[in-house]
């Protein structure tokens, strides 16, 4: 049960904290690959053959899941998914993608989540002593480092941001979690997550209350993330996704809230805090892991999620 809704008499003991929640899952141990070719035939069984013409088309880039192999005519074949089949010469076999072991901040209570808060996109980020890059280097900092925001300066037409004394930052560089009011039409109570678009972050709100936040990784200019205030209208723990050019099964931790736009896993990159997807909200597979059991609280239609630019 939830503080909120606990009455607490004078003298009395407060109630105890709830306990943290379980980890995740596990990650699956199917194997990925990449697809190399510009083009690439899905067919409905492995070999090439009149009577087996294709059914379908990736792209270079898109990203597949192997879950057998079976040579035809001295020819390896991949199933990428039921009755889908592509040639191997062409996919590249991937290691899992390294996950992020600091792209998200939770808070027990309001004050223990302090925004504004950031993280370091690129792989590395120089610290300097004042702001625009002028004195020495005082700090490198690391891919998904998380730093404080403390202070926010311009310098000629860029932010930047000061992490700690005498320690700047390019703005550019740092993706930044920020309160976002709550809209009226969400209540004061509900559970939504503000998905900002700029930065490329996501905060988990119970009313006026922050409670996590975390990189993503939003749609690209050609595939945009639609914006606007949803309800979530499908929630599912794994199933599969498909579009023009991709074809992905096993994605988790998924919340539709409009049409075939989703939160959820992207086990296939650690690139959050830029924009890769087709459309979707990308997370960590714990961040979206972390969203999903948090909202079930909220019912079917939970989270709302509020899409903006800031």
């Amino acid at each position: 049960m939830h503080s909120a809704y606990v009455r607490v008499t004078p003298g009395a003991e407060p109630p105890p904290p709830p306990p943290p929640p379980p980890p995740p899952p596990p990650p699956a141990e199917e194997r990925r690959g990449v697809v190399t070719a510009t083009v690439l035939n899905v067919r409905a069984r492995p070999g090439v053959s009149a009577d087996n013409p294709p059914i379908g088309v990736l792209r270079a880039g898109d990203v597949v899941t192997i879950y057998e192999e079976r040579a035809v005519a001295g020819e390896i074949w991949y199933r990428i998914g039921d009755n889908r089949w592509v040639h191997s010469a062409y996919v590249r076999v991937t290691a899992p993608a390294a996950q992020p072991a600091s792209a998200s901040a939770a808070a027990a209570d309001a004050a223990a989540l302090q925004l504004p808060l950031g993280w370091v996109v690129p792989t590395s980020l120089n610290a300097y002593a004042q702001p625009g890059g002028s004195g020495p280097v005082v700090r490198r900092l690391g891919h998904n480092e998380v730093v404080s925001v403390l202070e926010t300066r311009t310098v000629a037409g860029v932010r930047w941001y000061r992490i700690a004394a005498g320690q700047w930052v390019d703005g550019r560089s740092v993706g930044v979690a920020r309160l976002k009011a709550r809209p009226a039409s969400i209540g004061a109570r509900e559970r939504w997550v503000g998905v900002n678009l700029s930065e490329q972050t996501l905060v988990a709100y119970e009313g006026d209350r922050p409670l996590y936040a975390a990189l993503i990784a939003s749609g690209l200019p050609g595939t945009p993330t639609v914006q606007g205030i949803f309800r979530t209208w499908l929630r599912l723990t794994t199933g599969k996704m498909s579009g023009p050019g991709y074809y992905l099964e096993d994605v988790t931790w998924t919340c539709y809230f409009y049409s075939g736009y989703a939160l959820h896993t992207a086990y296939w990159h650690d690139a959050f805090g830029r924009p890769r997807s087709h459309g979707c909200v990308n997370m960590s597979p714990y961040d979206a892991w972390w969203v999903y059991q948090w909202s079930a609280a909220g019912g079917p239609n939970s989270p709302v999620v509020y899409v903006y630019w800031a």
